[in-house]
């Protein structure tokens, strides 16, 4: 069912943004894809390692996602003063408001709810043990129970007894960069 609403969300957008093109134009659209491109790729970029005492810990900063949030909302404000600058139809700005609410307002609004509900998550990794915070969500592994790692929906910790551990790192703020860092350093850990 998820799938069935994701892809109906995706058609959805991709026929707002053919329309979209034709009503506020092409250069207006193609500015707002590659700001929001390289400010992407930059702000996802931004690790958050910190190495004390032989502990490392990953405790994503927030910056980098008020930032994108700061982004989304100027996007949003750029498109509104672009339909009243460009007198838009009547009829046709329903099809910007419907843009501008699936493309700025809703992801600015889902954003703020996880940054502030996500704050504060880390993980942490010691020579003997690793710890993870995720809200309730709290654990503490030795690292000689671990027998493997992955990535699956998160980091999951195979342990010893043919259980596992599932560190949820898409609610905690980690990015791609930081879940490979985490991943590499608990191998790490287990290698000695």
């Amino acid at each position: 069912m998820k799938k069935i609403i994701y892809y109906a969300i995706l058609a959805i957008n991709f026929l707002l943004i053919w329309f979209i093109v034709d009503i506020l134009g092409f250069w207006p659209m193609i500015s707002i894809f590659l700001i929001t491109t390289i400010s992407s790729f930059v702000l996802n970029s931004v690790g958050s390692r910190s190495e004390s005492d032989g502990v490392i810990t990953y405790n994503p900063k927030e910056w980098p996602k008020l930032i994108s949030i700061l982004i989304g909302a100027a996007i949003g404000y750029y498109l509104y003063n672009l339909m009243g600058e460009l007198k838009v139809a009547e009829d046709q700005t329903s099809i910007v408001w419907a843009y501008i609410i699936l493309n700025s307002i809703l992801p600015v609004l889902i954003a703020t709810y996880t940054l502030i509900r996500d704050r504060n998550d880390s993980i942490s990794i010691s020579s003997s043990h690793i710890s993870f915070k995720d809200n309730d969500n709290v654990g503490e592994i030795k690292v000689e129970d671990i027998a493997s790692v992955s990535i699956e929906a998160g980091i999951k910790l195979n342990l010893t007894n043919n259980t596992f551990i599932l560190i949820e790192t898409a609610k905690m703020n980690f990015t791609t960069k930081d879940v490979l860092g985490a991943v590499a350093d608990i191998n790490s850990k287990m290698a000695k």
